[in-house]
């Protein structure tokens, strides 16, 4: 983690692993952190910790606690609220918070992003039709579990002003789909943590904005980070690339403010913690200068507002 007085940026980046292997992993190496903060300038780097639900399947978790993707997202907002409450008195904007997440990061951030939004506003239907869930999802099974984890969040939850999501998956019945054709479901964490339709529909933002789109709920939207950018390869053979093109398009039917896509041609699977390891590699710089974009076009704008 790193801060610096003059700072009007905080960077979040979010690891997402076992929790048996939480402890001794370096999440986001020093190295790679620091070219973050030298390019970007006015940045301070935080690197996150959050428990994950645990991969039992993969490896004997010898006792230690499990914990839900409920908690899981609970973690992600108590990380957000330190950082509103903690870094103002280091010079900071807490107004000017961004997540970064690749991968399955990618997905809880994005999750984390439309609770916001949806969570009070879910609870306030629920009580205006006098029903314990409100139909959005495909069967009364997944609604209920889209409440469970919508409602979980403390409220309310603190927006972010944008997210950067690499090579993410954001809906759970489309990369399942997605393995079964290629005969990974046996092997890929999935077929594991999402093992209904009901479970992968509930936790999949894009299939829950696209419900909420066809039943014509009126989403506040300004609970929701105002930008993003979505950054993917297009040959990555992981997290197909269709998964954040689709996102993309959900989101901009939605009219939030500010969305964008960069898309490496030839690449397969992006991962910023071994991507920017290289500070002169070519890569390197062409996924700094993207996150460069997305943070100081709005620096540009606020100047602009400021003049005459």
């Amino acid at each position: 983690m790193g801060h610096r007085q003059d700072t009007d940026w905080i960077c979040m980046f979010q690891s997402h692993l076992p929790i048996s292997t939480m402890e001794k992993a370096r999440h986001f190496p020093a190295k790679a952190a620091r070219a973050v903060v030298e390019a970007l300038g006015k940045v301070a780097l935080l690197q996150l910790r959050v428990r994950a639900p645990s991969l039992s399947y993969v490896q004997d978790t010898n006792g230690q606690e499990q914990f839900s993707l409920v908690e899981t997202l609970r973690d992600l907002q108590l990380v957000v609220d330190w950082v509103h409450s903690q870094i103002p008195p280091a010079g900071g904007d807490a107004d000017q918070v961004y997540l970064l997440g690749a991968g399955a990061g990618a997905h809880l951030c994005s999750l984390y992003n439309l609770g916001c939004a949806l969570g009070s506003q879910y609870a306030q239907a629920c009580k205006q039709m006098g029903r314990s869930t409100i139909p959005i999802l495909s069967s009364p099974e997944a609604d209920r579990m889209l409440k469970i984890w919508c409602t979980s969040l403390r409220n309310p939850p603190r927006p972010v002003l944008g997210l950067i999501l690499i090579s993410g998956v954001f809906d759970l019945m489309f990369q399942k789909r997605y393995e079964d054709e290629r005969c990974l479901s046996g092997l890929a964490m999935t077929s594991y943590l999402f093992d209904s339709r009901a479970k992968a529909e509930a936790w999949s933002p894009q299939v829950i904005l696209d419900s909420l789109k066809r039943r014509n709920f009126v989403l506040d939207i300004s609970k929701m980070a105002k930008r993003a950018l979505f950054i993917h390869g297009r040959k990555d053979a992981t997290f197909p690339f269709l998964s954040s093109h689709r996102f993309f398009r959900s989101l901009c039917n939605w009219d939030v403010p500010d969305v964008n896509m960069k898309v490496y041609a030839n690449l397969r699977r992006i991962d910023p913690t071994v991507a920017l390891l290289s500070p002169k590699a070519p890569l390197t710089q062409s996924l700094l200068e993207d996150i460069r974009g997305i943070i100081l076009d709005l620096d540009q704008e606020k100047g602009e507002e400021g003049s005459p």
